[in-house]
């Protein structure tokens, strides 16, 4: 039989059949040279019984009905970044790693086989990821998901093989000594923060804070004691690093974020696109260039950092027109992320960057996007097209040029004020792709496609591939899907909501075709009677999808940021209908 697993392993050869093992009636031995209670948590959820035994064979194993350990089937992973190798026979399971995460994914495996198959097939597994660092993306500058769900959805990124998360908390961190930049409805409780941090460490994932410590702090700058720090008045959320008082708020938010985040090795300190950096008069009279001005903030900034225990992070668009001369004063401490989004000419732009930032001795990380704006205002769901071949072109710059990992980021809209992109539900199909790419880079995506519906969707394996689809053709064949999907079926239902809004807003919307005409020629009857006609069929239409999407939404997001969604999405239509009927209401006069 032919075995689906994400990430898709080094190595999978099947037997053919099916073991005869449910792990849910199994008692399983684990052993540990070195106590994890990470291991034997998830062990004792998968597995019936559970005995636990130190072990003095230097190698981490969890095995059923086994008499004698394999040492060959064990070396076979030895080595390798988070690696392991599993077997399963008719009525037996050995798996072994040299290192905790190492089990810990040999374990997901385990749970993923079984989840899809219902009891495991015989199976030889090796497998090992490509990169160290495998990151993807929470933001929280507009909606999110419910905190039960973000709970769940760090637990599906462990199971998917990623181990890293960078978080943009904004206004959403429990702060402390500066409490009043706490949203006063979505901020965490430092009960609720500390179980965010706890699910993490559980399902071996690393947490990288993000905190903006430069621009895009529209969230702190809204404020009456800092609007003074404003670059200019009109960008809201940019800072003038020249002015008596910035050094000192970053310095602020930076030892808060720190303070919160103990067990962090790194921290993000933003620092992108600061458009109006240059324009204050403090930076005009200062005599320096824009980049002279950014490098000797963000420099203080990673003295900061540094000082904190922790390892600084920024992303990497403000020095990219840096000549060496102006490179070579950055401090070389800090982590560059290179974000670039496209898929086309990546290679043509990544490249060049990264070994400019490596000659100058500064680290480099590379950043994909599993949802950015491809230039779609709504992003309801990921534009695919776009998405794959830039996470496909980074896996490989990642590999070649031998960076420590990937992070995809996973955008909730373009900024903190503007409209929101579409629920991060919608986007599990771009954020386990990108997951499979930062653990085996080498894997294509010519059966990704029949592969996630079979494990995310409980599909039947329907040779997808087979008949011309391709990865790209997913939010396309969900609606002719759902019917046979059984697995994250609010998923689904939320993906074909959404495109039932795009086609109705897309093909039949008569702000796009009629309204302008009888705008333009008053009185014509023909023109009166066919616009009411097709704004009555759309706004049935479009209701009839508005209270489905709101039903879709509801178990998804809070209340209030359903109705946020809501907003973002009807708002244009409704404002049209409005002004349909007055043009209606005039002819009909």
């Amino acid at each position: 039989m032919e075995i689906h697993i994400i990430p898709q392993p080094r190595y999978v050869v099947s037997e053919g059949e099916k073991s005869g093992l449910k792990t849910s009636g199994l008692e399983a031995e684990l052993s540990m040279p070195q106590e994890d209670e990470r291991l034997v948590s998830h062990a004792k959820e998968i597995f019936a019984g559970l005995t636990v035994r130190a072990e003095n064979r230097g190698c981490y194993s969890l095995v059923c009905n086994i008499k004698e350990y394999d040492p060959v089937l064990a070396d076979r992973s030895v080595g390798k970044t988070d690696g392991y190798s599993l077997r399963t026979g008719k009525g037996t399971l050995e798996l072994y790693a040299d290192t905790a995460p190492g089990l810990f994914y040999g374990m997901m495996t385990v749970k993923q086989l079984t989840e899809t198959y219902g009891e495991l097939p015989q199976v030889t597994v090796v497998d090992w990821a490509d990169m160290k660092l495998r990151s993807d993306y929470l933001d929280l500058r507009t909606i999110y998901p419910t905190y039960d769900h973000m709970l769940e959805y760090i637990g599906k990124l462990a199971e998917f093989k990623l181990n890293t998360l960078v978080i943009e908390y904004e206004d959403k961190l429990p702060f402390q000594k500066m409490k009043f930049l706490c949203h006063p409805e979505y901020a965490f409780t430092m009960e609720e923060f500390q179980e965010i941090l706890e699910t993490a460490r559980r399902n071996f994932i690393k947490i990288i804070p993000l905190q903006q410590s430069f621009g895009h702090l529209e969230y702190v700058l809204k404020h009456e004691k800092y609007r003074s720090l404003r670059e200019i008045p009109q960008a809201v959320g940019e800072m003038c690093p020249l002015r008596q008082g910035a050094l000192e708020l970053s310095r602020a938010l930076l030892e808060e974020t720190a303070a919160l985040h103990p067990q962090a090795e790194y921290l993000h300190i933003g620092c992108d696109e600061v458009w109006s950096l240059g324009s204050s008069r403090e930076c005009m009279e200062s005599g320096k260039s824009r980049e002279e001005i950014f490098i000797e903030y963000v420099n203080r900034l990673v003295d900061m950092v540094c000082a904190l225990g922790k390892k600084p992070v920024l992303w990497h668009d403000m020095i990219a027109r840096c000549g060496e001369a102006e490179l070579s004063r950055l401090d070389k401490r800090v982590i560059a992320a290179v974000w670039i989004y496209n898929g086309n000419d990546l290679r043509h732009q990544a490249v060049p960057m990264i070994r400019k930032l490596r000659k100058q001795g500064i680290r480099v990380l590379g950043a994909g996007a599993v949802r950015s704006g491809d230039g779609n205002g709504d992003q309801n769901y990921p534009v695919v097209q776009n998405r794959i071949p830039n996470l496909d072109g980074w896996s490989r710059i990642v590999v070649e040029e031998q960076l420590e990992g990937m992070i995809n980021t996973n955008w909730a809209s373009p900024f903190s004020l503007g409209r929101p992109y579409g629920l991060y539900e919608s986007a599990f199909y771009t954020i386990i792709y990108g997951a499979e790419r930062c653990w085996n880079q080498k894997e294509g995506t010519m059966d990704f496609l029949d592969r996630f519906f079979h494990v995310f969707h409980g599909v039947p394996d329907s040779r997808l591939a087979d008949r011309g689809y391709m990865a790209e053709d997913y939010y396309n064949l969900i609606p002719q899907m759902c019917s046979e999907i059984t697995r994250n079926q609010e998923t689904a239902r939320l993906i074909e909501v959404m495109r039932r809004y795009e086609h109705a807003m897309n093909l039949h919307f008569p702000a796009h075709s009629q309204m302008f005409r009888l705008a333009m020629f008053p009185g014509r009857e023909e023109e009166a009677l066919s616009l009411r006609a097709k704004a009555d069929y759309t706004y049935r239409t479009l209701e009839g999808v508005k209270k489905d999407m709101e039903e879709a939404v509801s178990g998804l997001l809070r209340a209030s940021m359903a109705d946020l969604f809501l907003r973002s999405r009807f708002y244009l239509p409704e404002l049209y209908e409005r002004n349909i009927r007055k043009l209606l209401e005039g002819q009909d006069e």
